[in-house]
């Protein structure tokens, strides 16, 4: 590391650690102290959830550490476990896996770009209820994105991109709504 300058090598482990859901941060994190303390500020910078139990462990984590600068979130929680847990554990799972959800999106909420949920039965992520300032790629399911009234449409100002997976009843309607919603959208899927 005495080669090079730091600048040079924040910026190599920044880009290092923003691409693969925070696996790479996390083993830099474990090299020596100094590479902990330049890797911190990447670490939570993209986050992968594959099951309901990271789901649950990063909620814990998001409590207890505060503000994170995550930027490109990524959910996906297979719909077999999620029956699993249910049948299990009983409708608890979904009551827990609602507070996590917005739990980690509260955190997220300031400076999340990216965010893609997939095959996660999060019907329950309500997204309309937060204000994502810097979002510009979106990619949900069967997740409810319009509130009930006219009120606080503007939840995406910065979105471009939406990948929207559920059925228009009313074309014209859900259009007009998401215009209103994301005014600066390029791209409808």
């Amino acid at each position: 590391m005495d080669r090079l300058p730091v600048e040079l090598w924040i910026e190599i482990l920044r880009l290092a650690c923003i691409v693969d859901g925070g696996n790479t941060a996390g083993r830099l994190s474990l090299v020596s102290r100094s590479i902990r303390d330049v890797v911190r500020p990447f670490r939570y910078h993209s986050v992968a959830l594959k099951t309901a139990d990271q789901v649950l462990a990063f909620a814990d984590l998001v409590n207890s550490m505060g503000p994170l600068d995550i930027q490109h979130l990524f959910i996906s929680i297979d719909k077999d476990r999620l029956w699993t847990l249910r049948m299990s554990r009983g409708h608890v799972v979904y009551s827990e896996l609602s507070a996590n959800f917005r739990t980690i999106l509260k955190a997220a909420e300031p400076t999340l770009r990216t965010l893609f949920v997939r095959n996660s039965g999060v019907s329950i992520l309500n997204l309309y209820a937060l204000h994502f300032p810097h979002l510009k790629d979106l990619c949900v399911g069967n997740t409810t994105l319009f509130p009930s009234t006219e009120q606080n449409m503007d939840r995406f100002p910065s979105l471009q991109r939406l990948q929207y997976g559920r059925d228009f009843h009313d074309m014209v309607t859900t259009i007009e709504k998401i215009a209103r919603m994301a005014p600066r959208l390029t791209h409808l899927r």
